[in-house]
Parts: structure tokens; C-alpha cells; sequence
């Protein structure tokens, strides 16, 4: 009776502590704006060449945007999520957006950026 009683409360304890760790948000947005934000690259006093956090930004009607550097990605993850953002705003479909926490007010009205985002897809 004991063990099935500490069976009981660890199967508890699993699904709660399970639970937490698969929690987002998705929200769909309608794409405003695509753009890449390109830094120069320069030549510094060593000789070798350095260059910036090339970004492409994605943002909403909302105010908001989502985006990623090329730090993130590699060159192919890139491309898609430029993409995805592209189709979205020539189509005029919607994006919808995941991102990694729970409690996420869709549509969030402001002018923040974030490059959290877990995955997106195309919706009517």
C-alpha cells in the first residue's frame, strides 16, 4: 500500500513537472513590414574582417516584430524564415507564430521585438 502510494505521488509529480516544460503560445499576426538589416562589414587594425548581426526582422499590424540574426541560424533557416515572412505579406496570409512561454496576450500591441520564436506557419 506504502509503494503504490509513492507510485501515485511521483506520477504526479512527473506530469506536473512535464507539463511546464512543453508550455507556448501561438498568436496569429498579419505582416506589415519584411526587412533585413544589413551592418557594413570592416576591415579592423589586425586585417581581418568582422562584421555585424545581419538580421531579418518580420513585423505585425501590431506594433510588434519577431526576428533573427545570422548568429542564430545557418544560412538555409535563414532563407526560410525571410520566406515565410515574404509569402505571408505578398499573399496576404497570416502568420501564425509560437513562441516558448505560456501566457503570451495575443495580439500584444507594441513596439518590442523578439527573437524567440519557436516556429511559424502560414495561415488563411
Amino acid at each position: 500500500m506504502k509503494n503504490l502510494k509513492s507510485r501515485i505521488a511521483l506520477s504526479i509529480l512527473l506530469l506536473a513537472i512535464s507539463g511546464s516544460s512543453f508550455a507556448f503560445s501561438e498568436c496569429v499576426r498579419e505582416v506589415k513590414n519584411v526587412f533585413t538589416d544589413f551592418q557594413t562589414v570592416v576591415k579592423d587594425g589586425t586585417g581581418s574582417i568582422t562584421s555585424g548581426n545581419e538580421m531579418v526582422y518580420i513585423c505585425f499590424t501590431t506594433g510588434s516584430c519577431i526576428f533573427k540574426t545570422i548568429k542564430q541560424l545557418t544560412d538555409g533557416q535563414m532563407a526560410r524564415f525571410f520566406s515565410m515572412g515574404l509569402t505571408a505579406k505578398t499573399t496576404g496570409k497570416k502568420l501564425q507564430v509560437r513562441y516558448p512561454e505560456d501566457d503570451v496576450t495575443c495580439p500584444p500591441v507594441s513596439v518590442s521585438a523578439r527573437s524567440d520564436v519557436l516556429g511559424m506557419w502560414l495561415v488563411q
